[in-house]
């Protein structure tokens, strides 16, 4: 039997096609090489990459290694995928049509099997003056209280900032900490917010122990700005989501950046959390870290690869989170836990159609995700989105499940808007608009 593992060193199922292993080979190629990431010390997964791709690119190679491993297919699940479109066809038409697409994920094929993670966490906290008093209190206090969710065998770091950063524990398993409630105890707030200080330390510390079975996390809190430093961060939170480091922000209070930490977030697939006191931090930290070490379904991805008759106007993911989705690029949408679902919503705008024809092509997607529990763990979906011609007498049905999610979807974007006006200094417009959303009394359900 062998023991080497060519479908996971390259990120592919076993049923992926020559277009998707070669996709998958010029992405990790890049991913891995010194030259195009600062963070690769070891050119050890890129020799990994080009020899499994060397065996699976070659036919009569791959059948050899097919027949040397001892793969249950049986034991084969995959994400469970629904599409439901606004209208049930497009019909002839000189002027352009708008078609709203439905993308529905969840793990109901994984059949519960969740795999288990070690964590390899960096915590980051916001020590700067604002913090000081019942804040950093009950920073503290939570943070004392952390260890008890954890594995003796994750690994855990402790940095705080302010106008620096300064390592309170550097990366090491859990069993070596010790009391942290003793380690923290003299911690005190004073200083302005310099963020990239921070989180620089707080990713340094995960490389220590960068482990390739292990959950790479920085859990970042802050109650403020940071002044001057905002586009090195988003470098920087890019740059790790692309060696697999998730970031997660949350904002206590009411005066942090919401726009900013949220773009710091997204490149994992996560959103910034509102955290109002003490007791909502505790419940927080301890789903977070709940969840994290479970998933069914984990890097879930989204790329969106084009059709032939429509363009691809935006895209909103509705669950379990709600945020833009940038069309140009790969999209993360994070990870799935058991019973958890994910709602994509796209808009397409359809070219004219001046004659029939039998299927109008949207787009092509390609989901991509690992499920952990396992032994070959990538999956690959490709979904082709399209949709019956009809003669211009025709009248298409409007699906008002979908349309329903359109109003949403309007509101949220409107939303954004209005807070991009306000943080440029555009008061007035942006309130306005907030304005007119209260006045729509539209809800989330």
């Amino acid at each position: 039997m062998n023991d080497k593992n060519y479908y996971n060193d390259l990120n592919v199922p076993k049923d992926a096609t020559q277009d998707i292993i070669k996709r998958s080979f010029q992405y990790l190629v890049k991913k891995y090489h010194p030259d195009s990431n600062p963070f690769i010390k070891t050119l050890e997964q890129f020799y990994k990459v080009q020899e499994a791709y060397r065996i699976l690119s070659n036919t009569e190679e791959r059948n050899k290694y097919d027949d040397s491993i001892n793969i249950n297919d049986f034991e084969y699940p995959q994400l469970s995928l629904n599409v439901q479109y606004s209208w049930n066809a497009i019909k002839v038409s000189h002027e352009p049509q708008i078609v709203d697409v439905i993308v529905d994920m969840d793990t109901r094929e994984v059949n519960g099997k969740t795999g288990k993670k070690r964590l390899n966490l960096a915590l980051l906290v916001d020590i700067s003056t604002s913090m000081s008093g019942a804040r950093l209190d009950a920073v503290k206090r939570i943070l004392g209280e952390l260890l008890q969710y954890l594995d003796k065998n994750d690994v855990i770091s402790l940095v705080v900032f302010s106008d620096r950063a300064r390592i309170i524990i550097p990366a090491k398993r859990v069993y070596e900490v010790g009391d942290i409630s003793a380690i923290i105890s003299g911690l005190e707030a004073g200083g302005g917010t310099e963020m990239l200080a921070g989180l620089t330390a707080g990713v340094d510390e995960i490389l220590k122990n960068k482990v390739e079975d292990y959950l790479h996390e920085v859990i970042l809190l802050t109650d403020g700005h940071t002044y001057g430093d905002e586009e090195k961060c988003i470098q920087l939170a890019s740059l790790a989501a692309q060696n697999d480091i998730g970031i997660t922000t949350l904002g206590l209070g009411s005066e942090w950046d919401e726009l900013f930490l949220d773009r710091l977030s997204s490149f994992g697939g996560e959103t910034s959390q509102y955290i109002s006191d003490g007791e909502a931090l505790h419940a927080y930290m301890q789903k977070k870290l709940s969840n994290l070490i479970s998933h069914e379904v984990e890097n879930l991805a989204i790329d969106f690869l084009g059709g032939k008759a429509a363009n691809l106007v935006y895209g909103i993911q509705l669950s379990p989170i709600v945020k833009m989705l940038d069309i140009k690029n790969i999209n993360s949408l994070g990870h799935l836990s058991s019973g958890e679902k994910m709602k994509i919503l796209l808009e397409y705008e359809v070219h004219p159609i001046r004659k029939p024809t039998d299927k109008v092509n949207l787009d092509t997607i390609l989901i991509t995700a690992k499920i952990p529990s396992c032994e070959i763990q990538a999956r690959s979906l490709v979904k082709l989105l399209e949709l019956p011609n009809v003669d211009e007498n025709s009248v298409p049905t409007l699906n008002p499940q979908v349309y329903n999610y359109v109003e949403k979807a309007v509101i949220f974007r409107m939303e954004e808007r209005a807070n991009v006006d306000i943080k440029k200094g555009n008061i007035a417009a942006g309130t306005k608009t907030l304005q007119y959303i209260a006045k729509k009394s539209v809800r989330w359900v």
